[in-house]
């Protein structure tokens, strides 16, 4: 019988315990005032469960979790640890936990301190973003309609597969998003391996591209008729009303440190410096921010030299509020309704808009607006002379720097990174009446002849 270790016996431990011992775990509990005055939560448990010290506890558990008030986590033990999963529950409270400057900072986690600590481990966050009370009273059979999702985050991918598997026993389950695409693949593609029920909630007017990319995974697809805005909107309302995660709206810190990786793909590629600017399709506006941040932790790392990044904004004509904070100097945002075939990048009221904003400014770039015109000519430049076909935000993007760089933003000769955020595959009706087949011949070689012929004739001429 697998056992699960406890080190903290607050409302979070003694929950937890409680469901352990439900479901046929063996529990060993521990606080720091010793097991003596946890005789009566024991008595409760029964006789699955016993009180124990920290190490005792860490050393007895297949399975550890690690409840306590953050800044006591370096008094959890270390070498009873090693090589074993450890669930971190907490959360940074400042009031409590006193100020804890890389987390002010926001250059460390309080998962990556925990792990830190205990480098021999495998640390899971999980249960921290439910209160302790519904962990006993919200959990529900697994295949219940509308049943509550809990999300976890680790490095370790056996173990965070273990640690869904317990999620999954004490009852809880669904993960869900409202995309404009690329989320929307990204949550049902994860769920899927992870055999979560998963919701993805969409504008209906999306491209049948990006919607295919979703549906094969089989998730529950709800074409809302509105735009992004407002799938977003009645999205908040279906979290607070029925519990549910939803990836980029109540576990937004997790969805949003994850753009990171954009930016350290960059460095990496390029020997492990930043380039002078990078040009950053803005659609929330989260993206932009994090490539910069990654930048930041990377210099702070020593992994690339110091200096200085240009982060430049660029958005559809019609849906460009965060370009038009930057052009016109102001903080203040003033919402759209969008009218762009940038769908992905169609949202008018961007959530991370005033931090794009404050990071292009503070970084010395700028950003441009494209019409809808100028994103079709982007795809198709990028299409002929690199070789990568786009779909409409990389359009954007592409048209976006040609501007900063006809306006001297851009220098000419300072390296500059274009993010082509998405393959031409999703949203190839934009280019339906904008490419026409060369010849048409009959399946033989004279026919062939006579068509090269023509052709040449044609290109000299």
């Amino acid at each position: 019988m697998t056992t699960i270790g406890l080190i903290g016996a607050g409302r979070i431990g003694s929950q937890l315990a409680r469901l352990a011992v439900a479901r046929g775990y063996k529990v060993v509990i521990s606080n720091s005032r010793g097991p003596e005055t946890l005789s009566a939560l024991v008595a409760e448990l029964g006789p699955d469960a016993r009180a124990a010290t920290p190490v005792e506890a860490a050393q007895a558990g297949d399975i550890v979790v690690v409840t306590v008030p953050l800044k006591n986590y370096r008094t959890v033990p270390v070498e009873p640890l090693t090589g074993k999963i450890v669930i971190d529950t907490n959360n940074y409270y400042p009031q409590r936990d006193g100020h804890i400057p890389e987390l002010d900072s926001e250059s460390t986690t309080t998962s990556e301190l925990l792990q830190a600590h205990l480098p021999a481990s495998k640390v899971v966050k999980a249960f921290n973003h439910i209160y302790a009370a519904e962990l006993t009273t919200h959990g529900q059979p697994a295949g219940t309609p509308n049943r509550r999702a809990l999300v976890i985050a680790g490095n370790d991918d056996a173990a965070k597969a273990t640690v869904t598997r317990l999620i999954d026993q004490f009852g809880f389950d669904t993960v869900a998003c409202a995309s404009t695409g690329n989320l929307a693949n990204s949550v049902a593609a994860h769920a899927a391996e992870a055999r979560l029920r998963s919701y993805v909630f969409i504008p209906a007017d999306l491209e049948s591209g990006k919607v295919i990319g979703t549906l094969v995974y089989e998730p529950t697809v709800v074409e809302v008729e509105g735009t992004y805005d407002e799938v977003n909107r009645l999205c908040a309302e279906i979290g607070d009303k029925y519990h549910w995660a939803f990836v980029n709206i109540n576990l937004r810190p997790y969805y949003a440190e994850g753009s990171k990786t954009y930016g350290y793909e960059i460095a990496e590629q390029l020997g492990w410096r930043a380039p002078a600017h990078v040009v950053v399709p803005c659609a929330g506006g989260s993206l932009l921010t994090k490539i910069a941040k990654a930048f930041r932790e990377l210099q702070d790392l020593g992994l690339i030299p110091e200096g200085r990044t240009a982060m430049h904004a660029a958005q559809a004509a019609g849906c460009g509020p965060i370009v038009t904070m930057i052009r016109n100097d102001t903080d203040v945002l003033r919402p759209v309704r969008p009218q762009t075939i940038a769908k992905s990048l169609a949202i008018g009221n961007p959530a991370d808009g005033y931090y794009a904003y404050r990071a292009v400014k503070e970084s010395g770039g700028h950003g441009e607006h494209a019409t809808d015109e100028e994103i079709i000519e982007g795809m198709r430049l990028l299409a002929r002379t690199e070789g990568i076909f786009t779909e409409t935000a990389g359009g954007v993007t592409v048209a976006a720097t040609r501007k900063l760089i006809e306006s001297g933003r851009i220098p000419r000769d300072e390296p500059v990174v274009i993010c082509i955020t998405g393959n031409g595959l999703k949203t190839p009706d934009v280019l339906q009446d904008r490419l026409s087949r060369d010849v048409t011949i009959r399946p033989s070689l004279s026919a062939f002849d006579r068509a090269l012929a023509d052709l040449e004739s044609k290109t000299v001429a």
